[in-house]
């Protein structure tokens, strides 16, 4: 991701931080764009225009990748690492993982440690 402007890398770096700081409990739209400075309709386009990726997008993203490393280096289970991870709902992380992943969490967990 090339962010163009100093402004631009500016505004955007606090809405990672908070990103980083919070992806494993809530993340709030509303709190993003409060960051920002902006509306949460605004800030969804400015964000979309700068990442080239949506809000929520991100947020799955840095959810999934914790998701993968819990699942190669821990013992936990994937309804505690769903729940580590930021998702309120294992169904909706089986499906999100899956569709990410080609996998499920069950046959990537597998496949990692054979």
């Amino acid at each position: 991701m090339a962010i163009k402007s100093d402004a631009d890398q500016e505004r955007i770096n606090p809405i990672f931080a908070y990103i980083v700081e919070n992806f494993r409990q809530g993340v709030s739209l509303n709190e993003a764009a409060s960051i920002a400075n902006m509306t949460p309709n605004s800030f969804c386009k400015y964000f979309k225009k700068i990442t080239h990726k949506t809000f929520m997008g991100v947020v799955i993203e840095y959810r999934i990748s914790y998701a993968l490393q819990q699942l190669a280096h821990t013992k936990k289970t994937i309804s505690e690492i769903c729940f580590d991870s930021g998702f309120t709902d294992i169904s909706q992380f089986h499906k999100v993982f899956k569709h990410k992943m080609n996998v499920s969490p069950f046959s990537y967990r597998k496949k990692f440690n054979n």
